[in-house]
This record gives C-alpha cells, sequence and structure tokens, in this order.
C-alpha cells in the first residue's frame, strides 16, 4: 500500500514537473516579443506624461496613464483582434483554434502581438504602483493568466474577443472618470450625463457579453472537461464581479437619483447633485500618495 502511494505521488510529481516544463518551453520564443511590448508601453508612458498637465492626477492616477490606457482599448486591442480573424478569411472556426503546430508561423502573428501587448501595458505600470499592493498583485495575476495563454489547447481567438470586449468596457470607465458626474464645472452637464449613460450601458454590455463568451469558450474540444476552463473561469469571472460591484456602486445610484425625482431642482427637472470637482481635470489637487505615482 505504501509502495503504490508513494509511486501515485511520485507519478503525479513527475507530471507537474513535465507540464512546467513544457510551459516554459512554450513561453521561451515569446520572451522577446513581450520584452519588446514592454519597453514600448513604458515609451508610451513617457511620451504621454510629457504633455502639459499630463501629471495631473484624477482619481489618485496620473492623466497620462488614461491616455496610454484609452489609446491601446480604441486601438492596439481591437486591430490585432480582428487583424488574426481577417487573417482567416473570417474563419469562424478561429474562435475555437488553439495554437496549432507552428505558434511562431505567420498564422499566429496577430494573436501573439495582442498577448504580447497585454502584457506590455500591464508591465510598464508595475513600478508606478509599486507600492500599491491590490495594484500589483492585481497585474502580476493577470499577466500570469496571460502567460498562461501561450499553452492554451484551443478557444485563442475566443479570449482575444473576449478580452477585447472587457477592455471596452474599461474605456467607458476611463471616459466616465474623465467626463462623468464627477468632473469640473467646464465639463457641461449634457456631457457629464452622456458620460454616465455611457458606462452605465457599455460596462454592463461589456461584462454580459465577456460572460458569455467564457461560458462558449469552457465547451470547445480540447478545453471541455480539462482543467482550463475552472482555472480560467475562476479568474475571469471574479474580474467581471468585481467590475460589476464598481459598476453598479456608480450607475445606480446616480439614475436611482435621477428618475426617483430626489435630484430635481427648481430648474424642470435638472440635477441638483452637488458638483464639488475642481475647475478643470488639471487643477485636481495631487495628494501625497498621487506624487510618488508620477
Amino acid at each position: 500500500m505504501r509502495l503504490t502511494l508513494r509511486s501515485k505521488v511520485s507519478a503525479a510529481t513527475s507530471e507537474h514537473h513535465i507540464s512546467c516544463a513544457m510551459w516554459v518551453d512554450a513561453i521561451r520564443p515569446h520572451v522577446g516579443g513581450l520584452a519588446a511590448a514592454s519597453a514600448l508601453s513604458g515609451a508610451a508612458n513617457l511620451l504621454f506624461r510629457s504633455f502639459p498637465n499630463s501629471r495631473k492626477v484624477v482619481e489618485g492616477v496620473p492623466l497620462y496613464l488614461f491616455f496610454v490606457a484609452m489609446l491601446f482599448q480604441l486601438f492596439v486591442y481591437p486591430h490585432f483582434a480582428w487583424s488574426a480573424w481577417k487573417f482567416t478569411g473570417y474563419d469562424d472556426g478561429w474562435f475555437s483554434q488553439g495554437w496549432g503546430a507552428d505558434p511562431m508561423g505567420a498564422a499566429k502573428q496577430h494573436e501573439r502581438v495582442w498577448l504580447y501587448a497585454m502584457f506590455g501595458f500591464m508591465m510598464k505600470d508595475m513600478w508606478i504602483f509599486r507600492n500599491d499592493l491590490l495594484f500589483f498583485l492585481h497585474h502580476g495575476i493577470a499577466m500570469a493568466g496571460v502567460l498562461t495563454f501561450f499553452t492554451v489547447p484551443a478557444g485563442l481567438g475566443q479570449f482575444l474577443v473576449g478580452g477585447t470586449v472587457l477592455e471596452m468596457g474599461n474605456l467607458t470607465y476611463n471616459i466616465v472618470l474623465l467626463k462623468g458626474k464627477d468632473s469640473g464645472p467646464n465639463v457641461s452637464p449634457t456631457v457629464k450625463h452622456l458620460a454616465e449613460v455611457l458606462y452605465a450601458i457599455g460596462m454592463g454590455v461589456s461584462n454580459y457579453v465577456g460572460a458569455r463568451m467564457f461560458a462558449t469558450f469552457a465547451k470547445y474540444d480540447g478545453l471541455k472537461g480539462t482543467y482550463w476552463p475552472w482555472g480560467l473561469g475562476f479568474m475571469w469571472f471574479a474580474l467581471i464581479a468585481g467590475r460589476s460591484h464598481v459598476h453598479l456602486s456608480r450607475s445606480w445610484p446616480y439614475f436611482a437619483q435621477r428618475w426617483g425625482g430626489k435630484g430635481k431642482g427648481k430648474g424642470k427637472g435638472k440635477s441638483n447633485v452637488r458638483d464639488n470637482a475642481p475647475a478643470t481635470v488639471a487643477e485636481v489637487r495631487v495628494t501625497r500618495s498621487a506624487k510618488s505615482r508620477r
């Protein structure tokens, strides 16, 4: 009995070592691309922080980080996800495919760059937020998650599109922080309200579509019945749950106040919400913690 148990433990340990070795071997060809993407992302930070007033702080984050994030969300992720699908002639089978026999070949060039960009985007801020434990852990786990997708056996296209959809939700969050209800009086009430509407709808749709796409991802051959959906699903839905909490905490009170009439003043239904924000984004007070993030 002892010998059998010892043999099983030894076999499991050997299998674990083999899996780790295969994972390292799969990532090794991508090290150069990951390093280049991290360097280019850091260069984007340096470029945007050189603009006037770009180091002023909104919600504890320097403005230039908003600019770089929105650049990635609007152009980088959608472009490479779309280009990857276009390269296949818009074949629906692309969504369920893995890396295939030649992950470094031309057929997977756009998928590689998408993952490089996601990794580099997160890596560029690790030093800036090195004293923020939650941020550091969040980005560290997310970067590890990106690395695991260099070995995913199926559903690579589905992940790229799902990740892009979630980033579209993040885009609406960046917009609402900059132009929403808490922005300064230089932003018109109409623009503030439109930003809140965009966020309320955009983030809700992003979370819903992201959840549905992962449910489909988990059913692909090569993933169904394995540990992939469980491990990735935990991280994916934990992320969506956190986003949903932030989303509802902001949007629910805002629209409840407007629709419930509590915010109506003398001016025919105009919101009476106090605006304590500074006159311009550039005049946001820089806190001691924010200074350390410059």
